[in-house]
């Protein structure tokens, strides 16, 4: 399974020009998805079995692009989302008995607190003597926006994965 590194790295290539190309021109109140962010959450979120490898490229090969097309300093990305996968992981080992019955809702807000914890330590790395909140309507815009876009994500991944797993043999009797 060599071959699924590359696909990866081809994706997240793919999803980071179409974020800086094509989705300013779709954004409301100068609010744009990050797509990024919600395919590597989506990734990491919804891997089932472990391959710490495969996750490790994953935070790797994500942060890299949020570094290259939008912080601008190699390394704070990559930081922050290997301290947002050591949390997702960890929530996932606590709440394992509960995922099945309340997916949607763990995942969405799985999904909220990781994207603004990413968004709070960006700024922490970047520059710590300027943290603060500041929420108003762009910023409920933007909750909105990205819990939508990762929405359907999830619903494109189950619909992908049922028909990757769906049995086509035909049975005669």
């Amino acid at each position: 399974m060599w071959f699924k590194y590359p696909i990866i790295l081809l994706l997240f290539l793919i999803t980071a020009l179409f974020q800086a190309g094509f989705l300013p021109y779709f954004s409301i109140m100068n609010v744009a998805p990050n797509l990024l962010f919600i395919l590597f959450f989506i990734a990491v979120f919804l891997k089932a079995e472990k391959d710490y490898y495969y996750e490790f490229f994953l935070v790797i090969t994500a942060g890299f692009f949020l570094d290259i097309f939008f912080n601008g300093r190699l390394g704070v990305s990559i930081l922050s989302l290997f301290i947002l996968y050591l949390a997702i992981q960890f929530t996932r080992h606590l709440l394992e008995e509960y995922q099945d019955e309340y997916f949607v809702g763990y995942y969405v807000l799985s999904f909220l607190v990781c994207f603004f914890a990413y968004g709070f330590l960006t700024q922490l790395l970047l520059n710590p003597l300027t943290i603060g909140m500041n929420v108003g309507i762009v910023t409920l815009v933007q909750i909105l926006y990205n819990v939508t876009v990762a929405l359907l994500g999830l619903y494109a991944y189950e619909q992908i994965a049922d028909f990757l797993h769906q049995d086509r043999q035909l049975k005669l009797l």
